[in-house]
């Protein structure tokens, strides 16, 4: 039986709006949207939102339960609160006698820019690479060291419980947070990536206590970073801060869908793909609005034939013409970004490793500054454009009209140029939320001998049951016909063992006991370290530390 597809809805959500577009079936977009009622707390606002704007978009009569809704969700307010400084304090459960030490790991780090700027101006609060963004932010103020708890759970570095929780531990434990009156918790057990049973069932145990509580294994793959206690306790800290809002927002818009309609939420991750929105880390919501901007942008840079490089603006002021008479003439969101970014290939942005807040992530851009505001002032944006360039030794060509995307940018020296690229975030919402691909992923930690675990079909079995529990978390009527959905795609992180360096290898086939040495992961892996750093360690056995499938959520 084939399946309907499922209706792309993206969502834009502002402390003063909600505004979505529909990807239609002959490829055009209808767009809505919704003012928030200011008279109410802010997730009470949203299921009447959500209704008015589906009502607008996906008409009763459309509405087949056969076919679900996709709403891919871009939440400006998690990044707001962050720069309001309006998040909440909340706790830290670390191992006895490593709390202080990770406590210290919140400590802000110094930005590295070397760029000249005004750090004072209130156009750029912050210029400079991807790896600086927010990096200052002092996360302790949201986790003073009184919030500290310290847990008698210690793992050693197999992964293995040397020290449980002993009976009398969990109601201490209970009482302390209860003392706290903290919103929600991070717990960050030394070598949990190893074996992530233990803040697994610590984390459920206070749950059913009724508290919020992150686990730090789950905020950061090992790929990402995810081995290092501290930047693993800085996610978690974040994610547990942001954890209470975020919440509220999807379960506000979740009561907006019209009932007996399925639905799945996806929000944006920081390498620009869709994912359900149970499977990202809030965290990542500060950086998704950042990069869904750089991505819809890009598009737009190569749609109009833009070089590799070249400098973007995006604003609350739509730059493109409106599509609908029905949406105001300005959808003010409270964010503006300007960026220097960088494409290779048509359609899609290079991404390289980045620093956001101290945690790895996935960003496609080489700079970018936020504004602290609606920029509506064509002359000063393009002012805060024209430093954001001059920062890299570039500058912009004058131009009678300072607001058309016509603008051109000229390098210093003169052998290259630069392309102005300006976008709204209507457009940013269009080329980046309907556009963009939406998988479900599931990673399993393994640390275990490559070869052997290639041949004994250790690694086939664990992705079978991978995409066993993401098509079981996938709700009816999409998984009754799931023969039809597109295959999975696997990867394997491999290092020789003893180094901390990990290389990425895509699967081949189910993972199987390799027919061919081109299907072999040692070998694979030995070519590819030759590749990348110029040797390889013929005696050195190796380990694979992971697998990640990824199952597209879409045809």
């Amino acid at each position: 039986m084939q399946r309907d597809l499922p209706i792309r809805v993206g969502l834009l959500l502002s402390d003063e709006w909600l505004v979505a577009t529909r990807l239609l079936p002959d490829g055009r977009q209808r767009p809505a949207y919704a003012v928030l009622d200011p008279r109410r707390a802010p997730p009470d606002s949203l299921p009447a939102a959500l209704a008015q704007v589906l009502d607008t978009l996906v008409p009763p009569g459309e509405r087949n339960p056969a076919a679900p809704l996709d709403l891919a969700l871009i939440n400006l307010r998690p990044l707001a609160r962050l720069r309001r400084h309006e998040l909440p304090q909340v706790a830290l459960l670390a191992p006895t006698g490593l709390q202080q030490a990770l406590h210290a790991s919140l400590r802000g780090t110094t930005s590295l820019s070397s760029a000249t700027h005004d750090p004072s101006s209130p156009w750029f609060p912050w210029v400079g690479d991807a790896a600086e963004l927010l990096s200052g932010y002092e996360l302790r103020k949201l986790c003073p060291a009184e919030n500290v708890l310290p847990v008698p759970i210690r793992q050693d570095a197999s992964g293995a419980l040397v020290q449980s929780l002993s009976a009398d531990a969990l109601p201490r434990l209970v009482q302390a947070l209860r003392a706290l009156s903290v919103p929600a918790a991070a717990l960050a057990l030394m070598h949990s990536p190893r074996s992530l049973q233990p803040e697994h069932d610590l984390a459920q145990a206070l749950q059913r206590e009724g508290f919020l509580v992150v686990p730090s294994a789950t905020q950061l793959a090992l790929q990402h970073g995810g081995g290092d206690e501290r930047l693993r306790t800085r996610a978690a800290v974040l994610s547990a801060a942001l954890a209470s809002s975020c919440e509220a927002d999807l379960g506000g818009l979740r009561a907006g869908v019209p009932a007996g309609q399925p639905a799945r939420f996806l929000t944006l991750r920081s390498d620009g793909i869709f994912a359900p929105s149970e499977q990202v880390p809030a965290w990542q919501q500060i950086v998704a609005p950042i990069a869904a901007g750089l991505i819809g942008v890009s598009r737009v840079a190569t749609a109009s034939a833009g070089r590799d490089r070249f400098v973007c603006l995006i604003r609350d002021e739509p730059a493109m013409p409106q599509r609908d008479e029905a949406l105001p003439s300005r959808l003010a969101v409270g964010l503006s970004l300007a960026a220097l970014c960088n494409h290779h290939e048509p359609g899609w942005p290079a991404v390289h490793a980045a620093l956001c807040l101290g945690i790895p992530c996935e960003l496609p851009a080489l700079s970018a500054a936020l504004f602290p505001a609606a920029m509506s002032d064509p002359t000063a944006a393009h002012s805060a454009v024209q430093t954001l360039a001059a920062a890299y030794g570039y500058r912009l060509a004058a131009a009678q009209d300072a607001g058309t995307a016509s603008d051109a940018a000229h390098a210093l020296p003169t052998d290259a140029s630069l392309s102005l690229v300006q976008a709204g975030w209507l457009d940013v919402l269009s080329l980046a939320a309907l556009r963009a691909r939406a998988v479900a992923e599931r990673v399993t930690p393994l640390f275990v001998e490559a070869s052997g675990a290639q041949h004994s079909g250790l690694i086939a079995a664990h992705l079978q049951r991978m995409r066993d529990e993401i098509m079981a978390s996938i709700p009816e009527p999409a998984r009754s016909s799931h023969a039809t959905w597109p295959d999975p795609e696997w990867t394997a992180e491999l290092r020789y063992q003893g180094q901390l360096g990990m290389l990425s290898l895509r699967g081949i086939g189910t993972g199987g006991p390799a027919s061919r040495a081109a299907s072999d992961l040692v070998v694979r892996f030995v070519a590819e370290h030759q590749r990348v750093y110029g040797f390889s360690l013929p005696e050195c056995p190796v380990e694979i530390v992971q697998v990640r499938l990824r199952q597209p959520l879409s045809p």
